[in-house]
């Protein structure tokens, strides 16, 4: 569920294309 939250911070990218926003931070995580 703590990924669902993560994602919700990326709307732009949807998750795939957030590790190009700022949050490419959580985005390593994956």
């Amino acid at each position: 569920m703590e990924s669902k939250a993560v994602f919700s911070r990326i709307p732009s990218g949807g998750g795939n294309n957030g590790a190009l926003d700022s949050s490419s931070s959580e985005d390593s995580s994956y």
